[in-house]
């Protein structure tokens, strides 16, 4: 279930989930995430990176996979990264 966000520096509500309050370093698999992550500045879209991979971190330590929602979020990222790499080297 994706949410929309109006960017990286968004204010974050103090919520728990997965057992621990929803914080700006990592998003959890409840968290609000962009539908189009084309709409995201360079900077935004490092910070959701970011976040997105320390949440994989916690999944991976606490329950030996990651949760398919934020799997999903992390090949979504991956694509859009990979999108903006190949526009920047082309001519």
């Amino acid at each position: 279930m994706n949410h929309n966000e109006s960017g990286a520096g968004a204010a974050f509500a103090v919520r728990t989930t997965m057992g621990r309050p929803e914080h700006p370093s990592w998003l959890s698999p409840n968290g609000r995430f962009p539908e189009d992550l084309a709409i995201l500045d360079q900077a935004g879209i490092e910070v959701l990176n970011s976040r997105i991979h320390r949440q994989l971190d916690f999944e991976y330590i606490h329950y030996g996979q990651p949760d398919p929602e934020t799997q999903s979020r992390l090949d979504g990222l991956t694509e859009e990264l990979n999108r903006r790499d190949r526009e920047y080297r082309e001519p």
